[in-house]
């Protein structure tokens, strides 16, 4: 029955499900840490230098072999630095551990995600995911000003802030008491946040950038006739190829 539905989830919503829960898993299985995770612009650009070892061919021969009247061996290091480019990446995909927190979001992707992908753009996948794309561009010029290290609850606000726009007509009852319009639901999250302690700095960035797509993508439109938001070829293509 879960496999049933796993399949139904549209393909980059369910791409990102599973690239959160494999992320969480493998920092609470402590495989990888979020210090290898976190976004660090430092790291990304310049890299960390790494050494490596290379022990001199004079240091293969046998020990029992006599070194008598010989200088002793030296091992040389090879010297490379890494930019660590995913960073750039793993910074959206890092909820937390296992906590209430992380499974509020996964329940979040899995339906204001998926009601995008399967209602305002069914059948158009790539574009969905050219969203993010710019979604996560725009966001990764704003995290070095406000020093964020996960942008993972950025990128989900945005996709609650998109729906909600775009499905406007819409009543929701929040935690079966306050029943509102859905352009309110953001605000209404956002609120909950700040009641509860959490910073509501990220859930303001992406009702901003969200708000920031839809006016380029569907007020301008409506008010100029001209298209500013266009999918690339290469990634209707690409999502083409592999079936979405």
């Amino acid at each position: 029955m879960f496999g049933d539905w796993f399949y139904s989830v549209p393909p980059v919503t369910r791409f990102y499900i599973i690239a959160s829960v494999a992320t969480t898993a493998a920092v609470s299985t402590s495989i990888v840490t979020p210090l290898q995770l976190y976004l660090n612009f430092s790291l990304v650009a310049k890299g960390e230098v790494s050494a490596v070892e290379l022990p001199s061919p004079k240091s293969r021969r046998s020990k029992a072999t006599p070194q008598i009247g010989r200088k002793q061996s030296i091992s040389f290091f090879f010297c490379s630095r890494i930019h660590q480019i995913w960073r750039l990446v793993t910074t959206f995909f890092y909820f937390g551990d296992f906590k209430i927190d992380f499974f509020f979001h996964m329940f979040f992707l899995a339906r204001y995600s998926r009601g995008l992908e399967e209602g305002n753009f069914r059948g158009r996948s790539a574009d969905y995911l050219w969203m993010l794309i710019l979604g996560a561009t725009v966001m990764l010029c704003i995290a070095p000003f406000l020093r964020l290290p996960f942008l993972s609850y950025c990128l989900t606000f945005m996709m609650i802030y998109v729906w909600a726009r775009r499905n406007e007509h819409n009543r929701l009852l929040f935690l079966g008491v306050l029943d509102f319009d859905a352009p309110y639901l953001p605000y209404v999250f956002c609120a909950f946040s700040y009641f509860f302690g959490g910073s509501v700095i990220v859930d303001v960035i992406g009702i901003v950038v969200g708000h920031i797509y839809y006016f380029l993508c569907d007020v301008y439109p409506l008010m100029s006739g001209r298209t500013l938001i266009r999918t690339p070829s290469i990634l209707t293509s690409l999502m083409d190829r592999v079936g979405a």
